[in-house]
């Protein structure tokens, strides 16, 4: 495989909601999903095995290709994920065992 692509669609609230989030998850999801002044967007993140990325995000509301943002690393966490699929497991010592060192 040369690389990976997920894409993720969320909802966005406006800069403030957090002071009136529920910690509950269940009510938090709830209220994200009622928040008038909601956002959907849908984010599109790719990586390759030589280490290259690519996201691109879109909100909903603003549905035309002129409207894409782009980048190389707009969401790291989802890249960090998609960088760990592509990661042989039979190359890297496991992080519990000492690694063996070579003169």
């Amino acid at each position: 495989v040369a690389g990976c692509a997920a894409m993720v669609e969320r909802l966005v609230l406006p800069p403030g909601s957090d002071a009136t989030l529920p910690e509950d998850p269940v009510q938090a999801r709830a209220f994200a999903r009622e928040h008038p002044d909601r956002q959907e967007v849908r984010i599109v993140a790719g990586a390759t095995r030589g280490g290259s990325t690519y996201c691109a995000l879109r909100l909903r509301a603003h549905d035309e290709d002129a409207s894409v943002v782009g980048g190389i690393d707009l969401v790291p966490g989802l890249l960090a994920l998609l960088r760990d699929t592509l990661t042989d497991p039979h190359d890297q010592p496991a992080r519990d065992e000492p690694s063996e060192e070579k003169p």
